[in-house]
């Protein structure tokens, strides 16, 4: 060291070393020359984030979780559930999704009044189950309409108690917005804010079993649903919330998750 570069560093404290490892490229002759193996000093990727787990609401009948019940214990645990009919409560949940509530049992194939009004002690009511025709019809879309997400959140936030909604995939990427009372230029700088402030939330159903939550911010009701990789941010209007809107957001993101994901999936593919 020089005379300069000691009176350069005389006042200066002794720095601490940096305790990160340095990414250092070896020529292939070192590794020729000393037998090594390359691949021993390649940087490991990095394991894949494990996915949420799928949050499904329970369905309390008579002590038993109508969503999670296997065939053996509904027929253990209902003298009037025979195997066949319990193979198609578990086939339906399995194909078409969980119970909403007791009225949806009625999707079941061979689930009639009897057995209905045994399981429940309620009435049977016909035609009380929904589907996504059911879901379509009571946001307003015309018969034989193309559904798309924007006009799902632009419709969905027109229904009486919201403001707005806010749709997006697991990832963060918003697939729709729409915002009672702001503009499209507006809403496209809003929307993307919007989604990361509420991914803390997000990330709480996806530790829990909840498939919904709602909560205040800045003094208005919003509620979260998702749906394996959908969730819908509903915006409630002050002094308006109502369980009845909730399960709204429930069926929105249950029965069109299909028309959403299929958009998602386009949208990444065109940006490849």
């Amino acid at each position: 060291m020089s005379a300069q570069d000691q009176h350069d560093t005389a006042g200066e404290s002794p720095k601490q070393e940096e305790t990160a490892p340095q990414q250092i490229s070896l020529p292939p002759q070192f590794f020729a020359r000393h037998g090594v193996d390359p691949s021993e000093y390649a940087e490991k990727p990095k394991p894949p984030k494990p996915r949420a787990r799928t949050r499904v609401p329970p369905l309390l009948l008579k002590g038993v979780d109508m969503n999670r019940a296997t065939r053996e214990q509904l027929v253990s645990e209902f003298r009037y559930i025979g195997a066949q009919l319990a193979y198609q409560i578990v086939r339906e949940r399995e194909q078409h999704g969980p119970y909403l509530d007791v009225y949806d049992l009625e999707r079941v194939p061979g689930l009639g009044p009897k057995t209905f009004q045994k399981l429940t002690d309620l009435p049977w009511r016909e035609g009380a189950s929904v589907d996504a025709g059911d879901v379509i019809k009571t946001l307003g879309f015309p018969p034989g309409e193309k559904i798309k997400t924007a006009a799902v959140a632009q419709r969905f936030s027109e229904m009486p108690g919201f403001d707005g909604c806010v749709i997006v995939h697991e990832d963060g990427y918003v697939l729709a917005a729409h915002w009672n009372h702001l503009s499209r230029d507006a809403l496209g700088v809003f929307a993307p804010q919007f989604s990361k402030k509420l991914q803390p939330y997000v990330e709480k159903l996806q530790i829990g079993e909840l498939d919904s939550l709602t909560m205040c911010i800045s003094e208005r009701p919003i509620t979260l649903v998702q749906y394996k990789d959908i969730v819908l941010a509903a915006v409630h209007k002050p002094n308006r919330f109502s369980r009845r809107q909730v399960r709204l957001a429930q069926q929105v993101v249950r029965k069109l998750r299909h028309v959403m994901l299929g958009e998602y999936a386009a949208r990444i593919y065109n940006q490849m």
